[in-house]
C-alpha cells in the first residue's frame, strides 16, 4: 500500500498519533503527543524505502543524529531520531503554529523588507550548520516553516541531503530539482549549493516566481545549468545591492557564489542595512573569555605598505601554490615557496612604489584561496598563484597574476624551468616582479647571499619547513617544520634565515604546547640567526616575539626597535613593539606604534584589528567598534571584524547583537574564541548546560588556553559535576603553571592560578598568587574581579570588598554574582548590598 492511502496509526514508538499533518515522497509528518513529557511533536514517519535499505536509513539516521546537534532559533528542534520495533525510521520535532513558506508563497511575494528579514533568519540557521559540517541540500520554501510570530524555521536537516524525495532530480546528491544547484547533478553538493537555493529562495520570495520552472523536468535542468535568470530588479522594484546579492548567490560556477549561508546572510545585511553607529554604554568588559589578541597570528616577515603619493596601490595576495604530487613534503614546499616569494617581494620592492603585501599565514589562517575570496576576505586587487610540475627531471613553475573584483582575469602569467640542483627563488621573484610592473624599482639578490644560501638542497628543505610552519600550528606539522629547518641547517650551518624561522617555529611549539624547553631552543636559533645576519631585521623581531612570550618587555622594545631601525617599514616589528610596550605597561606609546603602523598600511585590516582590540583591553569601547568596523568594511569576508564587533556588543550588555556577530564571524569561520564567548552569552541567559556545550566545543578546537579552562571548571562545578570541575581546574593549573614559568609577569594568569588553587584546596597557593597578581596590576579588572573571589572564600572580606570596589569603579558585570552557588560568599561580604546598589545606580 502507497503511503499516501496508507491509514494514520494509533502509535509511533512511544508516541500517540493525533492527526496527519502532511504528505511527501518521503513519507508522512503527523502531529502526535509525548506521553513522557506531555508535549505535542511533529512526527515525520520515514517511507518504507528506508527501512527497506539497511544502508541508506543508517545514513539517514546518522545524519539526523548530527543535524538534531545544532541548536539556533532559525532550525526546527529535532526531539529525537529513532526507529520502531520494526525498524521504520521517525523523527519527532518541535511543533509549531503557522505555515511553510510555500503556503505563504501561494498568495504572492513579499514585500522586499519582510523578505529579506526571513531570508536572512534562514541564512543564519543555515550559517550554524555550515559551522558544523552539516549541509542541507534541500533549501526551498516547502522546508521552510513560518511560525505564528514571525520566526523562520529551517526543516529537514539531516535528512534531504540522504534522502532526496519524490521531486529529486535523478542523479543529484539530494535536493528537489527545481532548486539543486547545478554541480548536484554530479553528486558534489556543498555549502555553496545551499547558498545557490537561498539566493532562488529569496529570489522567489521577491518576485513570486522561480526563473528556472519550466512543464517538464529536462527543461527545467536545462535551465538551471545554462540559463542565466534576470535580475529581480526586472520584475519588482529591488535595489541594485539586493540584485547583484541574489545573482552573485546563483551564479552557475560555486566559486564564484558566497562561500556558505554565512557569507550570503552578510551580504545582505550589507546590501540593505545602513551604516551603523554605535551606542555609548558602560563597559561591561571584563568577564570575555579569551585574550582577544590571541586571534591574531603576527607575521614574523616583514609587509612593505605603499607611500602615500605613490600611483594605485596593489594590494597582493599570494596564494598556496598547487604542488606537483599531494606527497605532503611536496605540497610543504609548494606553500613555502609561495610564502617565501610573498616575503623576497617585500624586501625587493621600495616602500615608495605603493605595495602591500599580505602576509602568508594571514591569508591561510583565514582560510582564502580565491581570488574573489581574497577581495572579500583581505580587501586585495591582485593575486599571485603558481603551480609547480616534473617534466624530465626538471622543476617547472607556472605563474599566474590575477586581478580580484567581480571579474576576476589574468593581467600576467610566466613558466620558468629549473634545471635538476639549481635553485628556484631567486628567478621566481624576478619574475613575480616584473609581472607586477616593479622591475624597473625592485632589488633582487639573484646570487642567494641576501637570502641566506645558494645551496639547492638546504633551500629546499627550508622552503618545506616554511610550508608546514604556515599551516594551522598543530603540533605535527611544527614537528615537522622544526626537522627540516633542522635539515636545511645541516646541509648549510650558515643559513641565517633557516636560524630564524627555526626560532619561530619554537616560539610557536611553545605556545601551542607549553613546553618550556622549547624556549631554550628558540634563543639558542635566534642568537645564531642574529650572529650570521646583524644587519637583517628578521632575527631581531624573531626575538622580539620571544621576549615578549617570556614577558621580558624592555627586551622586546629594543629588539624591535633595532628591527626598525633596519626596516622602518616591518609590519611585523610595529606589532612586535606595540605589544611590548603595552605589555611594559605603557599603552600609550603601543597606540601611537599601532597607529603609526596603521597610517603606513591603511588599506590593510590586520592594522585595524590590532588597534581595535588594543582599544579593547584599555576599555575604550567605542574606539574599538570604530576599528572592527573599518575591518568589515575593508573585507566583508573576513570573521575577525565580526567576532570583534561581537566582543563589543557582548561587553556593553547587547547580548543579541553579540549573538549574531559570533554567528557571523563562526560561518566565516568557526574559531575556539567566538565558541568561548557564545557560552558566556549562555550563562548570562541562565542556560548553563548550552554554555557547557560552548565551552566543550572551544575546547575541543583549542585546549591550551587557561582562561577557557578556567570558565569551564566554574560552569561544571555550578552544575554539580564534581569530578569534572576538579578536574578542569586542575588542567587549568597545568596550564597557568606552564604559562607562568615563561612570562612570571602575567598578573591576569596568576589570579586565575589562584582561583584553581583554591578550588583545589590549596589556600595558601591561592592567596599568595592572588595578593601577588593584585600587586602587579591592581587596575586589571579582570584581576580585581578574580583575587576579590578568593580573598572573600578564605576569610578576607575587607581585602575582597575593596578589589570588587576596584572592579565596580572599572565596569566588571558584577550581576555574575548576582546567582550561583560559586558567589555565594561574595555575596555574604558587608556591604556587597551597597556596592551592588551604586553599581545599579550608575546604569548602563
Amino acid at each position: 500500500m502507497s503511503p499516501r492511502a496508507a491509514p494514520a496509526p494509533e502509535r509511533v514508538g512511544r508516541y500517540r498519533v493525533l492527526g496527519e499533518l502532511g504528505r511527501g515522497g518521503m513519507g508522512v509528518v503527523y502531529r502526535a503527543q509525548d506521553p513522557r513529557l506531555g508535549r505535542e511533536v511533529a512526527l515525520k514517519v520515514l517511507s518504507d524505502a528506508f527501512g527497506r535499505d539497511a544502508e541508506a536509513k543508517a545514513r539517514l539516521l546518522d545524519e539526523a543524529r548530527a543535524a538534531a546537534t545544532l541548536d539556533h532559533p532559525n532550525v526546527c528542534t529535532v526531539y529525537e531520531v529513532a526507529e520502531t520495533d520494526d525498524g521504520q525510521p521517525f523523527i519527532a520535532l518541535a511543533c509549531y503554529d503557522g505555515e511553510t513558506l510555500a503556503e505563504r508563497l501561494a498568495r504572492g511575494p513579499l514585500a522586499i523588507a519582510e523578505a529579506v528579514r526571513l531570508v536572512r533568519g534562514v541564512a543564519a540557521g543555515v550559517a550554524a550548520a555550515h559551522a558544523q559540517g552539516i549541509v542541507h541540500r534541500d533549501l526551498k520554501p516547502a522546508n521552510v516553516f513560518v511560525t505564528d510570530d514571525g520566526t523562520p524555521k529551517v526543516l529537514d536537516f539531516g535528512v534531504a541531503q540522504v534522502a532526496g524525495d519524490a521531486g529529486a532530480s535523478e542523479g543529484t546528491s539530494g535536493g528537489t530539482l527545481a532548486y539543486a544547484a547545478p554541480e548536484q547533478a554530479a553528486g558534489a553538493a556543498d555549502a555553496r549549493s545551499d547558498v545557490w537555493a537561498l539566493g532562488l529562495v529569496l529570489y522567489e520570495m521577491l518576485t513570486g516566481e522561480n526563473p528556472f520552472l519550466a512543464p517538464y523536468a529536462a527543461a527545467v535542468r536545462y535551465n538551471v545549468h545554462h540559463e542565466d535568470p534576470p535580475p529581480p530588479s526586472a520584475r519588482v522594484d529591488v535595489p541594485p545591492a539586493l540584485d547583484a546579492v541574489v545573482l552573485r548567490a546563483l551564479a552557475k560556477d560555486p566559486a564564484d557564489r558566497y562561500p556558505d549561508a554565512g557569507a550570503f546572510a552578510l551580504a545582505i545585511e550589507a546590501a540593505v542595512v545602513p551604516d551603523r553607529t554605535v551606542a555609548r554604554l558602560r563597559p561591561r568588559y571584563a568577564v570575555l573569555a579569551v585574550a582577544l589578541a590571541a586571534l591574531l597570528v603576527a607575521a614574523m616577515w616583514s609587509v612593505r605598505p605603499g607611500g602615500p603619493f605613490a600611483r594605485e596601490a596593489v594590494h597582493l595576495a599570494v596564494l598556496a601554490f598547487e604542488p606537483e604530487s599531494d606527497a605532503p613534503d611536496d605540497r610543504a614546499f609548494a606553500e613555502g615557496l609561495a610564502e617565501t616569494l610573498a616575503s623576497g617581494v617585500v624586501e625587493a620592492v621600495p616602500t615608495e612604489a605603493g605595495l602591500w603585501v599580505v602576509p602568508a599565514n594571514v591569508i591561510r589562517d583565514l582560510g582564502v584561496e580565491t581570488a574573489r575570496q581574497a577581495d572579500a576576505v583581505l580587501g586585495a586587487n591582485r593575486v599571485l598563484t603558481g603551480r609547480l610540475a616534473r617534466e624530465g627531471g626538471r622543476l617547472v613553475l607556472t605563474l599566474a597574476l590575477t586581478s580580484t573584483g567581480d571579474r576576476p582575469r589574468t593581467l600576467a602569467s610566466r613558466t620558468l624551468t629549473v634545471a635538476p640542483g639549481g635553485t628556484v627563488r631567486a628567478a621566481a621573484l624576478q619574475a613575480v616582479v616584473e609581472m607586477l610592473g616593479l622591475g624597473g624599482v625592485a632589488t633582487v639578490d639573484r646570487g642567494g647571499v641576501a637570502w641566506g644560501t645558494d645551496d639547492p638542497e638546504a633551500q629546499r628543505f627550508f622552503l618545506a619547513g616554511v610550508g608546514y610552519l604556515e599551516r594551522d600550528l598543530e603540533v605535527a606539522d611544527l614537528n615537522r617544520a622544526v626537522g627540516l629547518f633542522e635539515d636545511a641547517i645541516g646541509e648549510d650551518p650558515d643559513f641565517a634565515a633557516a636560524h630564524a624561522r627555526l626560532a619561530e617555529a619554537a616560539v610557536a611549539s611553545y605556545n601551542r604546547t607549553r613546553d618550556t624547553t622549547w624556549i631554550g631552543r628558540a634563543q639558542t636559533s635566534a642568537a645564531r640567526a642574529l650572529a650570521l645576519a646583524p644587519d637583517a631585521p628578521h632575527p631581531h623581531i624573531a626575538l622580539a616575539h620571544l621576549r615578549n612570550a617570556t614577558g621580558d618587555y624592555p627586551a622586546a622594545i629594543a629588539e624591535a626597535r633595532l628591527a626598525l631601525d633596519l626596516d622602518p617599514a616591518s609590519a611585523a616589528a610595529l606589532r612586535a613593539l606595540g605589544e611590548a610596550q603595552e605589555g611594559a605597561g605603557d599603552p600609550a606609546a603601543a597606540e601611537q606604534t599601532l597607529l603609526h603602523a596603521l597610517r603606513l598600511r591603511p588599506g590593510l585590516w590586520t592594522g585595524h584589528a590590532d588597534l581595535g582590540y588594543l582599544y579593547f583591553r584599555l576599555g575604550r569601547l567605542e574606539d574599538a567598534a570604530a576599528q572592527f568596523e573599518a575591518i568589515i568594511a575593508l573585507a566583508p569576508g573576513n570573521f575577525q571584524g565580526y567576532y570583534g564587533r561581537a566582543a563589543f556588543f557582548q561587553a556593553t550588555g547587547d547580548e543579541d547583537a553579540a549573538r549574531r556577530n559570533y554567528q557571523a564571524a563562526n560561518a566565516i569561520r568557526p574559531n575556539y574564541g567566538a565558541y568561548s564567548n557564545l557560552g558566556l552569552l549562555l550563562y548570562d541567559a541562565g542556560d548553563q548546560r548550552g554554555a557547557a556545550r560552548m565551552y566543550r566545543r572551544a575546547l575541543a578546537m583549542d585546549s591550551t588556553d587557561h582562561v577557557i579552562w578556567i570558565t569551564f571548571a566554574d560552569l561544571l562545578d555550578e552544575l554539580g559535576d564534581q569530578a569534572g570541575a576538579r578536574q578542569a581546574y586542575r588542567r587549568t593549573r597545568r596550564r597557568a603553571d606552564a604559562a607562568l614559568a615563561v612570562n612570571p609577569a602575567d598578573a591576569y594568569t596568576r589570579s586565575i592560578r589562584a582561583s584553581a588553587a583554591l578550588a583545589l584546596g590549596d589556600r595558601a597557593a591561592a592567596i599568595a598568587d592572588a595578593e601577588q597578581a593584585l600587586r602587579e596590576a591592581p587596575s586589571d579588572v579582570r584581576v580585581s574581579f578574580r583575587t576579590a573571589l578568593v580573598f572573600a572564600e578564605t576569610g578576607s572580606p575587607a581585602r575582597a570588598l575593596d578589589a570588587l570596589t576596584a572592579a565596580v569603579v572599572n565596569g566588571h558585570k558584577l550581576d555574575y554574582i548576582d546567582t550561583g552557588r560559586l558567589f555565594a560568599t561574595a555575596r555574604a561580604l558587608p556591604g556587597w548590598s551597597a556596592l551592588r546598589a551604586q553599581a545599579q545606580a550608575d546604569g548602563p
